[in-house]
């Protein structure tokens, strides 16, 4: 079995090839939400600027949420191309570790930007031994949304 830090390493790379999707020209938003999605269960909790959110057992809820943000991006100018710049895997347990990813944005017109979301990786045997994100915290990502699109939240999808 691989050391935590391993298996999490992978992890992090499945989910950065599935969000690297939108970087393909003939990709959907559906598309690249399912393989991100893929990554999450009804159990991942995602903490943005003191609120939770949970899939409450919603099916499909992160896939929802995800088409729906990715959506966001297109509607407000920016477009969805979005790569992972860096990556850093902390282990916490023989079976957790906090991810620190760093992505960046190719909009459509003017310069990008990079943040930094935080990602609570679980293995488990349940999720094909590859594991699951169990928390995420997206400050830095809607902050800096917020900061550029004071809006983007609210967008119509």
């Amino acid at each position: 079995m691989a050391s935590p830090k391993a298996a999490a390493e992978a992890f992090v790379k499945s989910y950065a090839d599935a969000m690297e999707l939108s970087l393909q020209s003939n990709t959907t938003v559906e598309a690249c939400a399912h393989a991100l999605a893929s990554h999450y269960t009804p159990a991942t909790m995602n903490f943005t600027m003191g609120h939770q959110t949970s899939a409450n057992g919603v099916p499909d809820f992160w896939l929802t949420g995800i088409i729906t943000h990715l959506k966001r991006f297109d509607k407000s100018g920016l477009g969805w191309r979005i790569h992972l710049k860096s990556s850093r895997v902390e282990p916490l347990s023989t079976t957790a570790a906090a991810c620190f990813l760093t992505w960046e944005i190719e909009p459509a017109k003017g310069e990008g930007w990079a943040w930094e979301n935080i990602y609570g990786w679980r293995g488990s045997q349940d999720a094909g031994g590859k594991g699951y994100w169990e928390y995420i915290v997206s400050d830095n990502e809607i902050g800096e949304l917020i900061g550029r699109f004071p809006e983007f939240m609210q967008l119509e999808v």
